[in-house]
């Protein structure tokens, strides 16, 4: 067994020293994991104005002074529970071309995803109430463009381009 490992490891190594050509055209797709950040340290924030100015918390809620918790509220009190962010699996798919002239490889893709990450926070007051906000993404859509060099099987690459994801807010509150 150790034999055949160490013949493939060679070999293997051995296909990389090749010249590689990378032109051409691909398809391909993931699947993953997300990981919605949560912070227990959030609040929010009111235009009370209508000013365009977002600040003051205590004011938003006339009679009680507020407390805050990352994450989706399932009681009316702070000290109840609290359900984490959402951390769902993603998938997604790509397609891409690439043009070798030389070392030099050029090439671009696009790729949409789908995850459904959530984010929320909560405020509850004396009343006692919570006010829940979310902000969900619900798909993400990406185009972008790369350079790079090939050097002894390597393709170190450059790449930029622009994203943009499909966001939704909602807000719910047991009051």
């Amino acid at each position: 067994a150790a034999t055949a490992a160490a013949a493939l490891a060679a070999t293997a190594a051995y296909a990389q020293d090749d010249a590689s050509n990378y032109s051409g055209f691909y398809v391909g797709g993931y699947v993953g994991a997300s990981k919605a950040a949560n912070h227990g340290d959030e609040t929010i924030l009111f235009d009370r104005d209508l000013n365009g100015e977002y600040g003051g918390t205590a004011d938003a809620f006339t009679g009680s002074q507020p407390s805050f918790s990352g994450g989706n509220a399932v009681g009316t009190s702070p000290s109840g529970r609290i359900e984490k962010d959402d951390s769902p699996p993603i998938a997604g798919a790509r397609i891409g071309w690439d043009y070798q002239a030389g070392n030099w490889v050029v090439g671009g893709l696009a790729e949409i995803e789908q995850n459904n990450v959530r984010d929320s926070v909560s405020a509850f007051t004396g009343a006692p109430a919570n006010y829940v906000f979310h902000r969900d993404l619900d798909t993400l859509a990406a185009v972008r463009a790369r350079a790079g060099y090939t050097w002894k099987g390597f393709l170190p690459y450059l790449t930029a381009g622009v994203a943009q994801g499909e966001v939704t807010r909602s807000m719910t509150s047991s009051n």
